[in-house]
């Protein structure tokens, strides 16, 4: 388990500034290790897997996936009660592939989080 201490500062407050309106915040990452986050949707529309392809490619493939369907139907029957995984065969530092236990409409939000 990888572990991250780290403070988030607003820049804004260590610098003078007497202007009548107050600057929106500036937040900074202070850590004592890098931390990279890409975050990322995928639509399915009556599928099983979709494969999610990062902005930037992470510099390997030891990072962590977070996968949460969102509830998007108008109706009550629940279209997000499926079950979602990581397939771990097709996991690389440039994609990864969400599967579903069943074909379902609706959207997955999709974490990646690497630690060092």
């Amino acid at each position: 388990m990888a572990k991250v201490k780290g403070r988030v500062i607003d820049r804004n407050r260590y610098t003078k500034k007497y202007s009548l309106r107050r600057a929106p915040q500036r937040l900074t990452y202070i850590g004592n290790t890098d931390l990279s986050v890409e975050l990322g949707t995928l639509t399915f529309k009556n599928e099983e897997e979709k494969v999610f392809t990062f902005e930037a490619p992470f510099p390997n493939d030891n990072y962590t996936i977070l996968a949460q369907p969102r509830d998007t139907a108008s109706s009550s029957a629940g279209s997000a009660d499926v079950n979602i995984y990581i397939d771990n065969a097709t996991f690389s530092r440039n994609s990864v592939t969400i599967k579903a236990s069943m074909a379902f409409t609706g959207v997955v939000d999709v974490i990646a989080v690497k630690v060092g």
